[in-house]
């Protein structure tokens, strides 16, 4: 057992989006309960070491009787006179600030813990908030290009912040794996056949969080943007659509572009596209193409802001978490976690060293990466 430092936590509760259903059938599950899971399995180990108690707070239909405390997410929206379904989960993703009845729900689980959730919607932040609880909030970078997928993690804990800081991932490493990928894509013939100036346009998934409306409910599409997607076409010398693998055959975003007969659609693999220097443009909702865009030097057009923003720097404040901070490997080792828990703020002990595709097989996320990533492993 680790005993080298006196951990200032010693109770953790894992926990996800606990207020988004999945419909299976002709009823609704937790659509987040895999997250939490994995999230568990992975940090769980190292907390043992360190002596650290721990279990998870989910909506999950199998519950570890030792390890899980149930989360009666349908008895909530009955609570808040609410219908279990997607339409409601918008508006209370899209709200700031927490209803009593999930504050009271949190609470007896949560008491005297440390909450690390794998994105929490901000509704859930302020409850814990409200509680007095210190939370880390566990959220998948928006570059996917690394040997293998990066996490950052914010707090509302101002010592928590100042832990994290000393682990996160470098820019010059960031740039140094784009490079690698443009020189590789130098020896592969062009994905497609763009004419200088060219444009591409990215799909999303039809229901990721990062498309609920900001006005209190429903989904974003690239429908609501239709004339500006007609013009910024005719202002490229060709316009390419890259739907998203994961996206349904004929979702609003799908129906927009083919309402504009210019777009050629393509299955090239999202990187292999970026790093053609006669495509000029990136266009998307709010796509995590559009952050990596910049690694290979394209123009930019966003017509929805970000979910997250990984440009930010600052601390908690105002009872708000404080900026997420791209973290190492060294996430993954129990030196890190015996650091963070015990407040020490400096750098790791873990070596930080990248075990490829380690993450992004634990998450059964490999689509994107593929045959560029892989060759430049």
């Amino acid at each position: 057992m680790h005993t080298a430092r006196k951990l200032k936590f010693t109770r953790v509760v894992f926990t996800g989006d606990l207020l988004r259903p999945f419909a299976y059938g002709n009823e609704w599950e937790s659509a987040t309960w895999k997250n939490i899971r994995w999230l568990q399995a992975l940090v769980a180990p190292h907390l043992e070491r360190l002596g650290v108690d721990h279990r998870s707070l989910t909506w999950d239909p199998q519950l570890h009787p030792k390890k899980s405390t149930y989360f009666d997410a349908p008895a909530l929206y009955d609570r808040l006179g609410l219908e279990l379904g997607m339409a409601s989960w918008t508006t209370l993703a899209s709200l700031k600030s927490a209803p009593e009845a999930l504050i009271d729900q949190l609470a007896p689980t949560v008491k005297d813990a440390i909450v690390i959730g794998y994105e929490m919607p901000d509704v859930m932040l302020d409850a814990l908030t409200d509680l007095g609880v210190p939370y880390i909030d566990v959220v998948l970078h928006a570059v996917r290009f690394m040997p293998d997928l990066i996490f950052s993690m914010r707090t509302n804990h101002p010592e928590l912040h100042e832990s994290l800081s000393f682990n996160t991932v470098q820019e010059a490493d960031i740039l140094s794996r784009a490079a690698d990928i443009k020189a590789k894509a130098a020896w592969m013939p062009a994905p497609v056949d763009a004419a200088p100036g060219s444009l591409v346009i990215f799909g999303q998934v039809h229901g990721d969080r990062s498309l609920v409306a900001t006005n209190g409910g429903g989904f974003c599409s690239l429908e609501s943007h239709l004339q500006e997607l007609v013009e910024l076409c005719h202002a490229h010398a060709h316009a390419y659509f890259k739907p998203h693998p994961y996206d349904v055959h004929e979702s609003p975003s799908v129906r927009a572009i083919r309402h504009i007969g210019s777009v050629e659609f393509t299955s090239a693999n999202a990187y292999h596209l970026m790093a053609q220097d006669n495509i000029r443009t990136i266009a998307a909702l709010n796509s995590s193409c559009l952050f990596e865009a910049r690694y290979f030097d394209k123009e930019v057009v966003r017509f929805k802001p970000c979910l997250y923003d990984f440009d930010a720097h600052h601390g908690p404040r105002g009872g708000l978490p404080g900026a997420l901070l791209s973290q190492t490997p060294s996430w993954l080792d129990a030196a890190f976690w015996g650091e963070l828990l015990s407040l020490e703020a400096v750098p790791s002990l873990a070596v930080a060293q990248w075990m490829p595709d380690r993450l992004r097989r634990t998450m059964n996320a490999d689509w994107g990466y593929g045959q560029i990533g892989k060759v430049v492993a």
